[in-house]
C-alpha cells in the first residue's frame, strides 16, 4: 500500500524581551495594550503571526531570487488568494499552524512568586508621546504596556507547523527555506520599530509520520458522484403534548 507522508516541523523560537503581541477586546483594568495569553494564562504568540512573516520573508525571497525560490513555492505551502472568475473558490496552502505558539519561559511574576508568599503582579512599560512643537508630552498621551518578562532576557516560544501529502526530498527543501526565513525575521510581534521582540536563534526539529493512503477518501473522476446506497425510510410515530 502506498503512503503520503505528514511532516510536523517543531519550532522554537528564542526571542529578546520586550516582547508585545496585542491582544484583541478587554483588557486589565489600567493596561492600554496588553499581551496575548492562552487559556491558562501563559504569553503566547499567535499562528498567524507566524505564518504572516513566513510569507512576507519568502516573498522578498522570491522578489530577490526568483530562480532559486518560485512564487509557486508560496501558493502551494501558504495559499494564495481566490483568482478572478473563481467565485471566491479557496487556494488553501499545505501547512497547517498551531493556533497558539506558547512561551516555555518564566515570567517575571512567576519568578518572583517562587521567592514569595503571595503572587507579585504583572510589571508594565510606559511610552510617551512628545510634541515637537513644544518639546513635551502631548496632554494624555502616556501608554501602559504589559510587560510580563524582564527586558533583554531571552524568551522561548515553541510551535508546530503541519504538512501533509509531501515527498521526502520537498520536506527537506521545506525545511531549509524555514531555516532561511526564520534567519531572515529579524523580529516578531507589536512595536518591532522600538526594540521589542528581537528573533535571536530558531531550532528546528522535523518528525516524519506515515499515514496509509486507503484511510484517505478519493475525491470523484471526471465529475462523478460516488453512489450512495439507499436508505429505506421508516415510518415515525409524532407525539403531540397539549
Amino acid at each position: 500500500m502506498t503512503t503520503l507522508n505528514h511532516y510536523n516541523y517543531q519550532i522554537n523560537l528564542t526571542l529578546q524581551a520586550p516582547i508585545l503581541s496585542q491582544i484583541a477586546g478587554a483588557k486589565k483594568h489600567g493596561l492600554d495594550t496588553a499581551v496575548l495569553r492562552a487559556a491558562d494564562d501563559t504569553p503566547a504568540l499567535p499562528g498567524s503571526l507566524i505564518r504572516g512573516n513566513l510569507r512576507h520573508a519568502w516573498c522578498e525571497f522570491e522578489h530577490q531570487l526568483p530562480q532559486d525560490f518560485p512564487y509557486t513555492n508560496i501558493e502551494r505551502w501558504l495559499g494564495d488568494e481566490s483568482g478572478e472568475g473563481s467565485g471566491d473558490e479557496p487556494r488553501r496552502g499545505l501547512l497547517q499552524f498551531d493556533y497558539q505558539w506558547l512561551t516555555q519561559s518564566k515570567t517575571q511574576a512567576e519568578q518572583q512568586a517562587e521567592q514569595q508568599t503571595e503572587k507579585a503582579s504583572e510589571p508594565v512599560q510606559y511610552r510617551i508621546k512628545i510634541n515637537d512643537d513644544t518639546g513635551t508630552v502631548d496632554p494624555g498621551a502616556l501608554q501602559v504596556i504589559e510587560s510580563p518578562f524582564a527586558s533583554g532576557d531571552s524568551i522561548s516560544f515553541c510551535g508546530t507547523i503541519h504538512c501533509s501529502a509531501i515527498s521526502d526530498t520537498e520536506s527537506e527543501v521545506l525545511e531549509r527555506w524555514l531555516n532561511k526565513a526564520f534567519a531572515y525575521i529579524p523580529a516578531l510581534g507589536a512595536m518591532k520599530g522600538s526594540g521589542f521582540g528581537r528573533l535571536q536563534a530558531c531550532t528546528i526539529t522535523r518528525k516524519q509520520k506515515k499515514i496509509p493512503a486507503g484511510r484517505i477518501k478519493k475525491a470523484p473522476v471526471d465529475g462523478k458522484k460516488n453512489k450512495k446506497k439507499k436508505i429505506k425510510s421508516k415510518p415515525q410515530t409524532l407525539l403531540w403534548s397539549v
